[in-house]
């Protein structure tokens, strides 16, 4: 009695590519995260002439608002040197615990520290925060890693199964007719 080999490739491949897509539709959901971070972190709220502190590492980022429907400029300075800030271009807002928020400036360490930040404003008292650092280009990486991920993975998968599949079917096929 003789026993016919075992038909190779192995179905252990089809438990890879069952993996490959679990972790490129991880990846695919960690992305979208990473995208969308920045709209749901904490927020660090203060008033005008008072100073807020806030640690940060070289190259980190920031964003400073102001509370929407506040009238008046906002002017805001920083020390020590190494915290540059710069007007937001364009509209960024967000909202956070019922409360609408308008971007003003970046915030970007070039060197690690923490620094102090003051802002004075020409009317009223408007309510400041400092949350999150918010880019387009952050956000359109996370969307494009959240389909490119998974349909990757998907595509990776699926011709690993063919594949598989095929040289499976030939094999077979191969020791019947021998």
């Amino acid at each position: 009695m003789t026993v016919a080999p075992a038909i190779r490739p192995r179905r252990l491949w089809y438990v890879v590519a069952v993996v490959v897509l679990l972790v490129g539709v991880g990846a695919g959901v960690g992305a979208f995260l990473f995208a969308l971070s920045p709209a749901t972190g904490p927020v660090q709220r203060f008033e005008p002439s008072r100073p807020v502190h806030v640690a940060l590492s070289a190259g980190q980022q920031r964003t400073l608002y102001v509370a929407a429907g506040s009238t008046g400029t906002v002017d805001c300075t920083a020390s020590p040197d190494g915290l540059t800030l710069n007007p937001v271009s364009g509209s960024l807002t967000m909202t956070r615990d019922g409360e609408d928020w308008v971007g003003r400036y970046q915030l970007t360490a070039d060197k690690a520290g923490t620094y102090a930040v003051t802002c004075t404003a020409s009317e009223g008292t408007p309510h400041l925060a400092l949350g999150s650092y918010f880019s387009v280009g952050r956000l359109v990486t996370g969307i494009v890693g959240a389909f490119v991920c998974p349909g990757g993975a998907f595509l990776f998968a699926a011709i690993l199964c063919l594949v598989v599949a095929l040289r499976r079917h030939a094999r077979r096929k191969a020791q019947t007719q021998g």
